[in-house]
């Protein structure tokens, strides 16, 4: 027998979720202006795309929020928009049931966007291989990751100038920030490094984002998924070295015209103060997830002597960095937006091309995959090709 409706519940549950979609609506309108009024790379992207196009996705996205049900169909709303500038760094994220950040993608779809997403990731690891060779393995270069890299490049620095070989395996790493690769620079060097700086997009909002990387997180608004997920991004107390960069770099901001573009990181030549005799051969494991700071590193460690490149090409996710959060007002939705612009362009883009490998592996599988040959193949690489200036 069929059980009598109750029109009262009914009711309700179409008033609120007419109330949700309303809120889905207000996410992307609020999104697509973050975007238009912060993001360093718009006036390229609209040079580049057309105000046409950019427009049409817009308007495009505001149809599909009509429909949104969830917070997931809304975060799959933004994520289809956004690829109207052809830049994985710009992305919608939430928090998923077990608290970590997602864009909602498929695992055909996923792709390197956020430096949320090393939360996901280990530790560093290190091994000894060989008495040659000496195996170091980093899934992510999240600040929160900084210290137990420094530590461990600590612990085994002796080991690894004792070995001709040096296998770094950066598979999967899809960034973080700069500062937390430099104990790994000593091993590299044999030359100065040369650095292209980069400019940051000064706003209100974004000084702001800048700002909240620094700003502590009282108990009570952990409870919130926007502050848990700020926590994920904010930089850790023990980095006092970069949260004084920050401090220095919200206090320019703070002072410039919005609208502007400010210098944040000079171009640079750095010398470190020796070249070690061992390793003289450092191979590097990349593959199409490493993308933003894991290029960076990839762009220093290529001018090294020592340094050969394996794998895939990168990701291409350089040009626009420093990626900052915003909250959308649901305050279950989140919009990642790049703050700076690298001086490269437009000489130099790394968006959607990727950096190269020296010697390319055809079906490279990821380094926890079962049947992985990636750094089976490289060992036998240095084994057959006898030590060189570069391999």
């Amino acid at each position: 027998m069929n059980r009598p409706v109750n029109k009262t519940q009914a009711a309700s549950r179409v008033a609120t979720q007419k109330s949700a979609t309303e809120q889905y609506q207000r996410d992307v309108a609020a999104a697509i202006a973050i975007v238009g009024r912060n993001y360093a790379g718009y006036e390229d992207k609209r040079k580049q795309s057309g105000s046409k196009a950019i427009s049409a996705a817009a308007r495009r996205a505001r149809r599909a929020a009509l429909t949104a049900k969830t917070t997931e169909d809304c975060v799959r709303v933004l994520n289809e928009w956004a690829r109207v500038f052809r830049d994985k760094h710009v992305s919608a994220l939430m928090l998923d049931k077990h608290g970590q950040p997602t864009n909602c993608a498929t695992p055909k779809q996923a792709g390197t966007s956020h430096p949320s997403a090393a939360s996901r990731s280990s530790k560093p690891t290190a091994r000894a291989l060989s008495d040659e060779t000496f195996l170091v393995t980093i899934p992510s270069f999240a600040l929160q990751y900084k210290p137990a890299l420094d530590a461990l490049t600590k612990k085994h620095d002796a080991e690894i100038k004792r070995r001709p070989n040096l296998i770094i395996d950066l598979r999967g790493n899809g960034g973080g920030a700069d500062p937390a690769f430099s104990s790994l620079l000593p091993y590299l060097y044999t030359q100065p490094f040369v650095t292209v700086g980069l400019d940051i997009f000064v706003t209100k909002e974004n000084t702001d984002a800048w700002e909240a990387l620094i700003t502590p997180i009282s108990a009570a608004e952990k409870r919130t998924p926007a502050s848990r997920l700020r926590a994920m991004w904010s930089i850790p107390k023990e980095e006092k070295e970069t949260r004084a960069l920050v401090v220095d770099i919200v206090k320019k901001m703070r002072a410039a015209t919005d609208g502007t573009f400010l210098c944040c990181g000079a171009d640079s030549l750095d010398t470190l103060p020796e070249v070690f005799p061992l390793p003289s051969r450092v191979a590097i494991l990349m593959n199409r997830q490493c993308g933003s700071t894991t290029e960076q590193f990839l762009l220093l460690a290529r001018q090294s002597k020592k340094v050969t490149l394996f794998g895939q090409p990168s990701a291409g996710v350089l040009d626009y960095g420093n990626v900052r959060l915003f909250t959308l007002p649901s305050g279950n939705c989140f919009l990642a937006v790049p703050t700076t612009r690298s001086r490269r362009l437009p000489e130099e883009p790394i968006d959607n091309i990727g950096i190269a490998p020296d010697v390319r592996i055809r079906n490279l599988a990821s380094p926890r995959a079962g049947g992985d040959t990636g750094v089976g193949f490289v060992q036998n690489y240095l084994k057959r090709h006898p030590p060189s200036a570069k391999l």
